[in-house]
């Protein structure tokens, strides 16, 4: 399987807090070591490293218990003086976490690691060509002091859960070369297995700035991903945004399958969403175990297709084949390039 995620220098998701100018230190702290709790407890947000502190896991342990060791510390290592104070989610201060994170490894079973960095699954298979800054980590907690409305005084503390990648989504963007069209990949298969922890995460952050007086203030997210998104998390039942299925009776074959679809969509026009033939090899056909590339060619040499225009603006926008090998997504641009050659 292709690992259908990307990497992204601004993030497209992030979940935003907000705590006013005068709260109590106690209270800060304690919301502190909640949110750090929970990261831990889902494997979300593990803090590993803080240089700036001296701090390392494998011989201080948890974090918030180092900190309560050594209160000194952190109010030395802040990098400027609007900061949070009390809390290491700030900007400029150099914090490494892990997440545990699942991906499609190069034998196709998915696997998990502790990620710091998305560069620790930079040699996972891949549908794009090419990934964005994979040194980023997954998942960032950062925060600020801004200045009040009279730019001297200090001003209500903010900050943001951040996800530098589409890996916790259950649709992400499909690269152009695949369809040459806006589309979404389906994710689910790996979101499922790290998104719930993270969703767990965001509420009981959320409930906890809540309690300690704080205000949540929801999700800012890219509009190509707003349909999957929450205030509170991502939605993982969430359908594609365009797709309109057509689903092959059982046992069908490949070439059967699509042609009836293909009627079935002429009869029943969805536009402007799009038209999809799903179906499921059996174990006895003869394309059981068959690869992308070698469905196209099956596809593109039948003659009972043969009339079919996959370029129309009309036309059905993909054929998605489950067999062995895999889920196969293929596109109409793919099918028609593949007829040509």
């Amino acid at each position: 399987m292709l690992n259908p995620w990307e990497v992204y220098d601004d993030p497209p998701v992030l979940w935003a807090w907000e705590f006013p100018a005068d709260q109590p230190l106690d209270v800060l702290r304690a919301w502190h070591r909640e949110v750090l709790t929970s990261g831990a407890r889902h494997r979300v947000f593990e803090v590993r490293t803080i240089p700036a502190i001296d701090y390392l896991r494998e011989r201080d342990g948890f974090i918030a218990d180092f900190l309560g060791r050594h209160p000194e510390r952190l109010p030395r290592a802040l990098p400027y003086p609007f900061v949070v104070p009390e809390v290491i989610f700030n900007d400029g201060l150099d914090v490494e976490a892990s997440t545990l994170l699942a991906f499609d490894d190069t034998d196709g079973q998915v696997r998990e690691v502790d990620a710091t960095s998305m560069s620790q699954l930079a040699g996972a298979p891949s549908v794009h060509p090419r990934r964005g800054r994979t040194a980023l980590a997954p998942l960032t907690l950062s925060g600020r002091r801004d200045f009040a409305e009279d730019q001297v005084s200090e001003g209500p503390m903010q900050g943001e859960i951040a996800l530098r990648s589409s890996i916790w989504l259950p649709w992400t963007l499909a690269p152009v070369h695949v369809f040459r069209a806006d589309d979404y990949l389906p994710n689910h298969r790996l979101a499922a297995r790290h998104t719930p922890r993270l969703n767990q995460f965001l509420s009981e952050v959320a409930a906890a700035t809540v309690a300690a007086g704080g205000r949540w203030l929801g999700a800012e997210v890219h509009p190509a991903f707003a349909f999957e998104i929450h205030d509170h998390g991502v939605d993982l039942e969430v359908p594609h945004p365009f797709d309109v299925y057509w689903d092959a009776p059982a046992a069908m074959g490949v070439v059967a399958a699509v042609r009836a679809g293909l009627d079935w969509f002429t009869a029943h026009p969805v536009r402007p969403r799009h038209g999809v033939v799903r179906l499921a090899l059996g174990t006895e056909d003869a394309l059981a175990d068959a690869t992308a590339d070698q469905l196209l060619s099956a596809l593109a040499a039948a003659p009972e297709l043969g009339a079919y225009d996959w370029s129309s603006p009309e036309a059905v926008t993909k054929i998605q084949v489950t067999n062995r090998a895999g889920v196969h997504l293929l596109g109409r641009y793919l099918l028609h390039e593949a007829r040509r050659r």
